[in-house]
């Protein structure tokens, strides 16, 4: 077996033992279980035993494709069969408890469930963002999952550390892919992950750098300079946020953002520019936002304006039609 191959089969075995991991850590739960302190938690556990059969499947049948003997293939089968019994017996244990659970509730309450009994029940209906290890989108993902999940007083630690597991994808994904999805452990793994994402001197090289790699636009266009406008801003408004004294950039900031115009947009923020005694950064972004409302303002004419200046165009042309027609024959009449 090549290296490369070699490789592959050990990283698939370690995901698989962090699969049986995590599973281990649910029939835990289910031997230990107690109804008053952990009920809240079995819908959660619920869909992340069936993350964790999908998740087992998958690394279970790339390992079988990669062995070429009988006797491991033979091994390899016999864990599938015997994980399969696990996991239905898990599952079914679990249902129950979460049927039982669910008729208590509801006998408590027949009419009307609290909303913190309806977090337990269901996830919340909120488009979580998904971070797949960029760091140019690390901040965004930071502070959405912040105020969304991490700092909610109505999710439990293991719903918290559910949604985590579920937002994260690719080499994001990885850093925390080994930890048990416990209760005691969702605070080691946002650790690990601000930890490894949080690195202000990377983050700042990463945001100057897009500075100057903004694409020029060709020719006037509304949306283009808008886009191109709250983009650049944005990426300044992060580096003061990580503490660079972007105040001082004018001249730097003014030079980037301008070579990036169109012509026609240029020339008029240069004409522009030598009316002021002190140009900012704050300037060219003002003129450029008042520059976007006009060819928008340009750009949109109501339907009845538009027909208006169809019927107009029509009756122009025809009318210059009828007029050559009339000075044609008073020519022929004058030649005699």
């Amino acid at each position: 077996m090549s290296t490369g191959a070699e490789r592959k089969l050990r990283g698939l075995k370690n995901r698989r033992r962090s699969i049986l991991s995590s599973f281990a850590c649910i029939t835990e739960f289910t031997d230990n279980y107690q109804e008053k302190s952990d009920a809240m938690e079995l819908p959660v556990r619920l869909d992340n035993l069936a993350a964790l059969w999908t998740e087992f499947n998958s690394v279970q049948a790339e390992l079988e494709t990669l062995e070429d003997t009988d006797e491991a293939m033979d091994a390899y089968l016999s864990d599938r069969t015997e994980f399969e019994k696990r996991y239905y017996r898990t599952k079914d244990i679990l249902m129950q408890f979460n049927n039982v659970s669910s008729r208590q509730q509801h006998m408590q309450n027949p009419q009307r469930e609290s909303p913190s009994q309806m977090s337990c029940i269901k996830l919340p209906d909120v488009k979580l963002p998904v971070f797949n290890g960029q760091f140019e989108s690390w901040l965004n993902f930071h502070d959405s999952f912040d105020s969304l999940v991490h700092s909610s007083t109505n999710l439990s630690t293991i719903q918290k550390f559910y949604y985590l597991r579920t937002s994260l994808a690719g080499e994001a994904l990885k850093v925390i892919q080994t930890i048990p999805i416990t209760s005691d452990q969702y605070a080691v793994a946002w650790k690990m992950l601000v930890d490894h994402f949080s690195n202000p001197r990377r983050l700042k090289r990463i945001y100057v750098q897009s500075l100057f790699e903004f694409s020029t636009i060709r020719r006037e266009n509304a949306s283009e300079l808008h886009s191109l406008v709250e983009k650049f801003e944005t990426n300044v408004r992060v580096l003061k946020q990580l503490g660079e004294h972007t105040e001082y950039w004018d001249v730097l900031l003014i030079h980037l953002l301008s070579t990036r115009l169109d012509p026609v947009s240029r020339r008029d923020w240069e004409e522009y520019a030598e009316t002021l005694e002190n140009v900012t950064f704050d300037e060219i972004v003002q003129f450029l936002q008042r520059r976007v409302n006009v060819l928008q303002s340009v750009v949109y004419q109501p339907a009845e304006v538009q027909q208006f200046n169809v019927k107009k165009n029509c009756i122009q042309r025809s009318g210059n039609i009828r007029t050559f027609q009339n000075a044609a024959r008073e020519c022929t009449a004058c030649s005699g």
